[in-house]
């Protein structure tokens, strides 16, 4: 009866701990992926309204998967989606019609500092990132 007192006690210590580790896999995962910030230098002019909450793109790393993603929110015509390296060199580059492909994947660059472009007739925005 003393053992089974004794191994329902540690069972009870040692219960928050297994509680904190879960918490510690959570906070993980939500670190798994980063947002790039995408400075919008241009947007298109065509109506005169205020700049809407909404950006026109947005882009994040999924460490887990293993890419970038980069979602068109609002469509502004053919883009070009560009990874570049910071001497200027070409990682990545595929062009894309805004409204029929609001969603691209780019497979993630090894460790480094990199710049992601999106540039198009009416629009570009730049944002630096780091993976590492």
């Amino acid at each position: 009866m003393k053992k089974l007192f004794i191994v329902m006690v540690a069972m009870c210590l040692s219960f928050p701990l297994f509680a904190r580790v879960s918490d510690a896999t959570m906070v993980e995962k939500e670190k798994s992926t980063q947002e790039i910030q995408i400075e919008e230098a241009a947007i298109p002019g065509d109506v005169v309204r205020p700049r809407m909450a909404m950006p026109y793109t947005r882009a994040w790393i999924d460490y887990d998967m293993g890419y970038i993603e980069v979602e068109i929110c609002r469509p502004v015509g053919v883009l070009t989606i560009a990874v570049t390296d910071m001497a200027g060199y070409s990682i990545y580059n595929v062009t894309i019609d805004s409204e029929m492909t609001p969603y691209v994947t780019i497979p993630m660059p090894d460790s480094g500092v990199y710049r992601l472009t999106i540039s198009g007739d009416e629009y570009l925005g730049e944002g630096n990132f780091m993976i590492g």
